[in-house]
């Protein structure tokens, strides 16, 4: 069997925690890893032949060096045949040093070092294979890896690691034939050629793992306050290295740090290619300008760091490759407009003059400090949307500053906010409350600041309140529900988070208190998990994810309002399912006519059997969505309803199966397949009852029975139509609200149940369309009957009854909007001129549509293909002329060949790989209201887009801002998921629909 992961450590050392955690996170997101039952390690025992077998089948080897990895011949069996593997296999290696360092497991030094002694003076007289272990050693150390020094406290470092196993995974392989003839040979001569060019290596700064070198080589030293520290000696060694490369022409130096040399490049122009960092401290008051002009020339600058210095000039000249500014006494009241700072990743402009940051904002985004502290002329923040990944903003005593803007909402990647000593703020923007991420909110000495607001426990990761010298009096209740809070200071209360309630009683009244006290007495009444002197505290964690995620998984899909015939139904397959051996995977297949329920049964089934599973999906509609080239979005879901710790992600169908087949293959699941009408379908989702674990059970329903042979299912079920009794009372069901039929449509109700064939799909439309109307009409809809035969010519009566409105959003619905939320619609329709609220209460109404209880329009598919055969026929052969366009294969011969026409009020195209097309295709659509594209390009002038666009969804939008000629002033929901925008439009326009 293959292995994800094998974990080579010394369970003296790590087997309590460190390498409990790390199988634990590994299994949890979904990697197999083995692991050996260190308790039958014996450290001077010849290795086994199944832990070989196991390093051989993996993918990844973990090596935890730790103190008494070397003393044990077992741990260095293991290790050098991972080193073996590497060569032979190309094994990808991690290696971690838990509570050692690498130049001590390099060299054997230290303790490591004393622990591999004690191993040779019991091996003596085989110093062949002490040699091949110092070798492999020095081979090991030189992989780059993960250094755990802080014992105990190893959360974080367990993640880094867990993430970079999972990003080594994530490069799947391909799905091959089973029988592949001819193809190794092939394979060999094409990668000889692409081995016969050197690859070329780009390196980068790796700031993390460079500085934990340093540290290790005490080159550099980290004190307790996270401060980094060099001794002199080192730090005037590495100034004289870069001194010698240039001893008398500072101008040809990397860095320039001493001041007389920075000041005679400054004053004397001196031109500078070569340099990359700069420093430059005055003392306060100082009356010298440089010009602007002496950094056109520098153009690998990175790091700048001025005190006190003043600039003359035009800004732009300014090196666009800066990484750093840190400019106290920052002499401007707002940034030039011609400074181009998109480079940045740190603004530290202490004690500065600003008023503003900028009057213009432009596109930071790789921006992730913004440090104003002792600004006492701000005012105002910036529009923090031009900086989306922000970390951390630091306002410490602006004392003017009486405004944070709303558009801190934007920041989701913001960790801290200190607002320390802002004196002149009243409040706090409610957006502020929305930052999930956020760890500290400092907003101590804000005296004007009255209250936080109970929206503060959207703030889920906040660990650190600091409030006090506010005029806050109360604290928010929702304060209790923040579970990452560890420290708070807040009206003149200083401590733990879990000593709070005591604390703040005397801010509430007594009747809150006992209300809380009552809440509390009912919690513990609630079943649930007790943790006293843990000894494992990750297994405890495992367990109550578990809990949480089985009580999750829950969710029951919403079956029918009235179940007429369904339970029995029901349990017929659910028999069908248990009549083999219950480690057998079976795959059952439900058959039968379009409208006749097989959906319905398959979600009773999988609402009724699917908490007795370890994991379970339902796949709706693969017929439709195969037909759109999203297939592999339904793998992906598959795979996140199944193993939801995982966070592998499916980039195609190939790599998909085999990662199904790999997740699966230890699990036992449910899975359910609705709507299938290809082979291919099938094959994607369960190539072979060895993908999945023993107990699995696979549902597929399809039209086609011929499909089920094909496939080799285990078991078939075939659904029937209603019989008489049962097609009565689903039809009064919808016609009368009851069960039985008013005394005056008793006849007339048993014509139609009789016409409709037991099909429930047509006694529901036509129950649902009848509701509420005379004898007259009733017999209407029988004539009608007596002369259409097919069941979308029965189903169609009910459209036929719609006003032109209601007909229209039908229509709609039926191609664009199925699966969507149901309030997101209205929107859209709204702006297309309907009463949408009213159509659509109006199709549900008459069955046309469903709303399920997540809010989400359904249609069933019958009825779907009834109303895009409706808007075909109109012109069969030529779907440039139809009023939407829905068919992949039709709306590219459409777009390709621009023949576009003022016919078409609404497009979708949704493609797997992107497509280049022509913007010129949409000049004849003027009519064009409804637009949804997915890897799509347009090259071309956006004008001709029409005017009357409503709608735009457009994932994976290419361009990094919308083009000034798309008229976008009558667009209601713009929604531009995934895109490459990096602002929304260089110059702003009205949007102003008329609705």
């Amino acid at each position: 069997m293959i292995n994800d992961v094998f974990i080579s450590f010394c369970g003296k050392d790590t087997g309590g925690s460190f390498a409990s955690a790390l199988y634990t996170t590994l299994t949890d997101a979904g990697v197999f890893v083995y692991r050996h039952d260190d308790s039958i390690v014996r450290k001077d025992e010849q290795i086994s032949v199944s832990v070989l077998k196991a390093i051989e089948a993996s993918r990844i080897s973990i090596i935890v060096f730790s103190t008494n990895y070397a003393d044990s011949s077992w741990c260095l069996q293991e290790m050098e045949k991972i080193m073996e593997c590497r060569k032979t296999k190309g094994q990808k290696i991690v290696p971690v040093f838990y509570g050692v360092n690498p130049f001590d497991v390099r060299n054997q030094r230290g303790m490591f070092g004393k622990a591999f002694e004690n191993l040779m003076r019991r091996m003596l007289g085989e110093e062949d294979k002490v040699s091949s272990w110092r070798d492999a050693f020095d081979e090991a150390c030189k992989i780059s890896g993960f250094t755990v020094m802080d014992i105990g406290n190893e959360r974080a470092k367990v993640k880094n690691i867990v993430e970079s196993v999972i990003f080594l995974l994530d490069r799947t392989k391909l799905f091959i034939p089973k029988h592949p003839v001819g193809v190794e040979s092939r394979a060999q001569y094409v990668i000889e050629l692409l081995d016969s060019e050197k690859a070329k290596n780009v390196f980068g700064h790796f700031a993390e793992i460079g500085i934990s070198a340093l540290v290790e080589r005490s080159l550099v030293t980290v004190d307790g306050h996270n401060k980094l520290g060099m001794l002199d000696l080192l730090r005037d060694m590495g100034r004289e290295i870069i001194r010698q490369k240039s001893p008398y022409e500072p101008a040809k130096r990397s860095r320039l740090w001493f001041h007389k040399d920075v000041l005679e490049i400054l004053s004397k122009y001196k031109e500078t290619n070569y340099l990359e960092g700069l420093s430059l401290k005055l003392p306060k008051g100082n009356t010298s300008y440089f010009d602007t002009r002496v950094f056109e020339k520098m153009e690998k600058l990175r790091l700048l760091k001025f005190d006190n210095v003043q600039f003359d000039g035009n800004f732009e000249y300014l090196p666009r490759n800066l990484t750093w500014l840190c400019w106290h006494g920052f002499p401007l009241k707002y940034i030039p407009a011609k400074f181009l700072a998109e480079g940045l990743a740190v603004i530290e402009l202490k004690s500065s003059n600003l008023t503003q940051l900028w009057k213009k904002g432009q596109m930071m985004e790789k921006l992730k400090v913004l440090n104003l502290s002792h600004s006492q002329h701000l005012t105002t923040t910036p529009d923090f949307s031009y900086m989306p990944n922000l970390e951390k903003l630091v306002l410490k005593d602006c004392q003017k500053l009486v405004e944070v803007s709303h558009t801190i909402g934007c920041l989701t990647k913001l960790r801290l906010v200190n607002l320390r000593d802002c004196r002149g703020l009243r409040k706090l923007p409610r957006s502020i409350y929305t930052l999930e991420y956020l760890k500290t909110l400092i907003i101590a000495g804000c005296s004007k600041i009255e209250e936080l607001e109970e929206d503060l426990v959207q703030m889920k990761s906040l660990s650190t309140l600091i409030a006090n010298d506010t005029a806050i009096t109360k604290v928010p209740f929702s304060i209790l529900k923040l579970k990452d809070l560890e420290y708070i200071s807040i009206s003149d209360y200083e401590g733990y988070s879990h000593d709070v309630i005591p604390s703040v009683n005397w801010a509430l009244k007594k009747e809150v208190v006992l209300s809380w006290k009552r809440a509390f007495r009912e919690a513990a009444g609630i079943s649930g998990i007790v943790l006293l002197n843990s000894r494992n505290e990750n297994e405890d964690i495992k367990k109550i994810v578990e809990h949480v995620t089985h009580l999750l998984d829950r969710t029951e899909l919403f079956v029918v309002d009235h179940p007429v015939g369904v339970e029995s139904r029901v349990q017929d397959a659910i028999k069908l399912l248990n009549s083999q051996h219950s480690k057998d995977v079976l795959l059952l297949g439900i058959c039968g006519m379009g409208g006749i329920g097989k959906t319905t049964i398959a979600k009773a089934i999988f609402n009724q059997i699917g908490g007795n599973f370890e994991g379970k999906s339902f796949l709706l509609n693969i017929r439709e969505v195969w037909e759109q080239y999203t297939n592999r979005v339904s793998l992906q879901q598959v795979l996140d309803d199944i193993c939801k710790e995982s966070t592998m992600k499916i980039h195609n169908i190939e790599s998909g199966k085999n990662i199904l087949k790999e997740r699966f293959t230890h699990k036992r699941v449910l899975l359910v397949l609705d709507d299938v009408d290809e082979l291919d379908q099938l094959n994607a989702f369960c190539g072979s009852s060895k993908w999945f674990g023993p107990g699995s059970k696979i549902i597929i329903t399809t039209r086609d029975r011929h499909l089920l042979t094909m496939s080799n299912v285990d078991l078939e079920y075939e659904i029937g139509e209603m019989d008489e009794i049962e097609s009565l009372e689903h039809f009064c069901w919808h016609a009368f609200k009851q069960d039985g039929p008013k005394e005056d449509f008793a006849e007339s109700s048993k014509s139609i149940v009789d016409y409709c064939k037991g099909l429930p799909l047509a006694l529901e439309v036509l129950g649902s369309y009848l509701f509420g109307r005379g004898m007259s009409e009733w017999d209407s809809v029988l004539k009608r009957l007596n002369v259409n035969g097919k069941v979308q010519q029965k189903l169609r009566i009910s459209f036929d009854g719609l006003n032109h409105a209601e007909k229209e959003i039908f229509l709609d619905i039926s191609c664009f909007f199925i699966g969507m939320d149901r309030n997101y619609v209205i929107q859209i329709l709204n702006g297309c001129g309907f009463s949408a609220e009213i159509g659509i209460g109006v199709l549900v109404e008459r069955s046309l549509v469903t709303i399920d209880n997540k809010n989400k329009l359904q249609m069933h598919d019958l009825l779907r293909d009834m109303g895009r055969e409706i808007i075909r026929e109109k012109s069969p052969h030529k779907p440039e002329k139809h009023s939407r366009l829905w068919n992949p294969k039709e709306v590219l011969d459409v777009l390709s060949k621009e023949k576009g026409t003022k016919a078409t009020e609404g497009l979708t195209l949704k493609l797997e790989n992107t497509t280049c097309l022509k913007t010129k295709a949409f000049k004849k659509m003027y009519n064009l209201r409804l637009l949804q594209l997915a890897g799509v390009q347009l090259d071309g002038d956006f004008k001709h887009f029409s005017r009357d666009l409503r709608w735009l969804c457009w994932n994976g939008f290419p361009l990094t801002c919308t083009p000034t000629e798309f008229h976008q002033e009558s667009l209601v929901v713009i929604e531009l998921k995934y895109s490459n925008l990096k602002q929304i439009w260089t110059k702003g326009q009205e949007m102003l629909p008329e609705c």
